[in-house]
């Protein structure tokens, strides 16, 4: 597959027929049906587009967790719209955030947490934001 470079920063690859419902279920958080169609409907279009661009980052670069800035770079956000939709994902419970800080893999990052999805990407993919 070739690669351009504009500003040098390698194009993303496409990805095409990707099942995102198959990847391993990282740490499902322990809700039920009745807290998910409590919970979903109150994302926002921003929150959801954050989510679906975490998702979308971790099935094309094969790691376990990213950062904010991985997210914002993968899916050419600005950071600043970014970080705060994790954390409100994180107090939804749709994200897990790690323990431990570490190195980003992101360009001028510093350490930081990073994110797991912790619930299906189908679930907030199916909710009309």
């Amino acid at each position: 597959m070739a690669s351009t470079t504009i500003l040098d920063r390698p194009a993303q690859p496409e990805i095409l027929a990707f099942d995102f419902d198959a990847l391993p279920a990282h740490d499902m958080a322990p809700a039920s049906m009745a807290q998910f169609d409590r919970i979903l409907p109150t994302l926002t279009a921003r929150e959801k587009a954050v989510y679906l661009a975490l998702c979308d980052y971790l099935a094309a670069s094969g790691h376990d967790d990213a950062t904010g800035g991985e997210v914002a770079a993968h899916a050419n956000l600005s950071i600043l719209n970014v970080r705060p939709r994790l954390t409100g994902l994180h107090d939804k419970g749709l994200v897990t955030r790690t323990t431990d800080t570490r190195a980003s893999r992101a360009k001028y990052e510093q350490r930081c947490h990073a994110y797991i999805p912790a619930v299906p990407r189908a679930a907030v993919a199916r909710v009309a934001a």
